[in-house]
């Protein structure tokens, strides 16, 4: 039996079948048609009239691995015709492409793509779902990373390859706003700069950090390693003072 073609030839088919065959009218069943089941039929109309012509037993009494088998040999919803010959990521005019992840990926949203051409739509829905249809990131690119700007990729090259990996998005198309907010979340380079006079590194200058500064006021013991010496002059007296409180707040 050949296997049906186009929604509409599917249903005036499956109509004629459950008339001819008793056993049809349990499609679409419940359970998935590429794995045992349990229970009579399964949820793809096509695959499941398909299957229970081969092995009415599908549909008589339950979907068991047997009807899964021929599920997957027969069905494109289960990956059936993958991996085929052409390129995913462009048309041609064969059944399935030649990656058989992005095959199957493909084909269990549009049975069409395996049953009869891998055609323009089908190359498109590769191109937004298969990752080997993603170009590489491209970075550095021109735009700043802390913000959204029209072109794809960003201009520091770490936090560039950061955010593409998350969102590829943003290395093919643009920049967006999510792109920058991505950004934000993983990039030191966009990290705000510190306030001078924040000393608990908590965005805002208030009583704790005036009372750290109290604490070591005097000479420092490291001059490299001071960071209450707002002024760097290696002693933490009242200019630093004079900073935190310009900053307060």
């Amino acid at each position: 039996m050949s296997r049906l073609r186009g929604a509409g030839g599917c249903a005036i088919a499956a109509a004629l079948f459950i008339l001819a065959e008793p056993a049809i009218a349990q499609c679409p069943g419940a359970g998935d048609c590429c794995i045992a089941n349990g229970s009579p039929g399964c949820d793809d109309l096509p695959c499941c009239v398909e299957v229970c012509l081969n092995d009415p037993f599908c549909c008589d009494v339950q979907w068991d691995s047997l009807c899964a088998s021929l599920g997957n040999s027969l069905c494109a919803v289960c990956g059936a015709g993958c991996p085929g010959t052409g390129n995913c990521c462009s048309a041609n005019p064969s059944p399935g492409c030649d990656d058989f992840f992005c095959c199957s990926t493909v084909c269990t949203g549009n049975p069409f793509c395996c049953d009869t051409a891998w055609d323009a739509l089908c190359a498109q829905q590769a191109n937004v779902l298969c990752a080997l249809c993603t170009p590489p990131p491209v970075c550095p690119g021109g735009g700043d990373c802390c913000s959204p700007n029209p072109t794809p990729a960003c201009d520091d090259a770490r936090c560039c390859v950061a955010v593409c990996a998350v969102d590829s998005f943003c290395c093919v198309s643009l920049w967006d706003n999510i792109c920058a907010a991505t950004a934000a979340d993983l990039c030191s380079a966009c990290a705000p700069p510190p306030v001078p006079g924040d000393l608990t590194g908590d965005g805002t200058v208030g009583m704790v950090d005036f009372l750290i500064l109290l604490k070591q006021w005097g000479p420092c013991d490291l001059c490299a390693d001071c960071p209450v010496d707002l002024d760097g002059d290696c002693e933490v007296g009242i200019t630093d003072l004079l900073i935190l409180l310009a900053n307060w707040g």
